[in-house]
């Protein structure tokens, strides 16, 4: 029998838990919602062109475009012009034009975006004075979406053509007549960056931003805002890989809460002793297939965990609409379906073009690190869906402008971490793991490239792909 947990512990759960049901509710069932989406044009001149879109080009060396998905489209400043190079050949771009860039993005889909481009003497498009000395690019588009009678603006911030980019994009409550018609008060509005949550008055909504469309579901009451950055920074990472939108799941998160309460009592662990005076076997077996560690806030938790290596992909399981999560005294707790926990690396990570990727590694219990490479800090890369049989050849990782590729240690399905790790994960997920020796740098374009055959007889297969890790670490 398990100890209740005290009415002291219960008010915690209105600031600190995250999700817990403790007015005694029947279990709810959350879903999305969508809302009404409309795609908004800036008017040719006007205080609407003050709004803070634009991304500036200040390299004068040959550079990548830097909201390019793949690295294949390059611009150049030379003397007072803009050259840009789309296929073959370098245009020159001049006041008022636009240049025809094809994206791919991370989650898969194609399309051509035609960004604005404004020199920095143009006196009309501007929002700061570094506006005003750079050459800028734009999104011509602004995203408009409608919940109940709010009307909200996302502005494609970096410029990238994709809008909802977390924790980079500018969101604004303002009526969508006013900025067709040119007529808001730009200084008067208000912008928060997207971080997958808004605030309506005195309601909070968790926010998904995917396939051009916007979805929100109602938070409880008691949920503080880190619940809506953790699950929107989570739902920003499966979205780049491929995988649907998750909400919280209130009996796996009220399990969890109680295993949050047993770790509390010893040591921070994933399994309970059945011996335990405060052992439950429903919690006991959320935990099982869950995240645990110490956190000292609920985005600090996610980020670990989406910084390791197995139960980062617990986590991205395109299998699951729903997840438990729960914080109580600095033990923090996610997952808790044995599918997901279970699931195979069916794809690489980071995704092709995927943006915000860690820098380092986090720890799983038990460690997937080999025996002398526990010095080894970078993000884990991961090429999933191998053969069991899997054989590899070579594996690097280095950024895109490096000379050399950085040292790395790699795993596979025939050359497994150790035992331990074989136990609770075996074959290694049928997954292709590199870890680089050193923690990856802020903001930069990195490669992967991984050689590897079926069986030790097979034909060699060749993977190339490229991600880009975070400006600002999610915090």
């Amino acid at each position: 029998m398990r100890k209740p947990i005290s009415s002291a512990v219960a008010l915690v759960c209105l600031s600190s838990l995250l999700l817990c049901n403790a007015a005694g509710e029947a279990a709810k069932v959350y879903k999305w919602e969508k809302a009404r989406v409309k795609y908004l044009s800036y008017p040719g001149k006007g205080v609407i062109n003050a709004l803070p879109a634009y991304r500036h080009l200040p390299s004068s060396e040959e550079d990548f475009l830097s909201f390019s998905f793949c690295p294949s489209a390059k611009y150049k400043l030379q003397g007072n012009s803009l050259l840009v190079k789309t296929s073959d050949e370098w245009r020159e771009l001049v006041k008022g034009a636009s240049v025809d860039i094809p994206l791919d993005f991370p989650d898969g889909s194609k399309k051509r975006v035609a960004f604005e481009i404004f020199p920095p003497d143009d006196p009309d498009h501007f929002s700061t004075n570094l506006d005003k000395i750079q050459w800028k690019i734009r999104n011509p588009t602004i995203l408009g979406f409608t919940m109940g009678e709010s009307e909200f603006i996302v502005l494609d911030t970096d410029a990238n053509g994709s809008f909802g980019d977390l924790g980079v994009d500018k969101l604004s409550l303002v009526s969508h007549d006013a900025i067709g018609k040119g007529t808001v008060d730009v200084s008067s509005m208000k912008f928060v960056t997207f971080d997958g949550w808004v605030e309506v008055g005195t309601a909070k909504y968790f926010l998904d931003y995917s396939n051009g469309g916007v979805s929100f579901c109602r938070m409880p009451d008691a949920y503080v805002s880190d619940v809506g950055r953790s699950l929107g920074y989570l739902n920003d990472i499966r979205r780049q890989c491929g995988s649907p939108a998750v909400l919280p799941d209130p009996d796996l998160s009220d399990a969890l809460l109680k295993h949050c309460n047993y770790c509390t009592q010893g040591k921070v662990v994933r399994d309970e002793d059945p011996k335990s005076y405060f052992y439950d076997a429903v919690a006991a077996r959320a935990a099982r297939n869950s995240f645990v560690s110490q956190a000292f806030n609920a985005c600090s938790g996610m980020y670990a965990a989406l910084s390791t290596l197995y139960s980062r992909n617990m986590l991205l399981s395109p299998k699951i609409r729903s997840i438990g999560i729960a914080l109580d005294r600095n033990i923090f707790c996610v997952g808790g379906q044995k599918a997901a926990f279970d699931d195979k690396f069916i794809r690489c990570y980071p995704s092709p073009g995927q943006r915000r990727v860690q820098l380092r590694f986090s720890t799983d219990e038990p460690s997937p690190l080999k025996k002398g490479t526990e010095s080894f800090s970078g993000t884990f890369v991961v090429l999933g869906g191998v053969p069991p049989t899997a054989v590899v050849i070579s594996a690097e990782i280095s950024q895109v402008k490096a000379t050399a590729p950085m040292k790395v240690s790699c795993s596979s399905p025939t050359d497994i971490p150790n035992d331990d790790v074989q136990a609770i994960w075996p074959d290694n997920k049928l997954g292709i793991a590199i870890i680089p020796d050193e923690v990856l740098k802020l903001g930069n374009c990195y490669r992967a490239k991984v050689q590897y055959k079926d069986n030790p007889m097979a034909t060699p297969r060749e993977f190339e792909w490229f991600f880009y890790t975070e400006e600002v670490p999610f915090k």
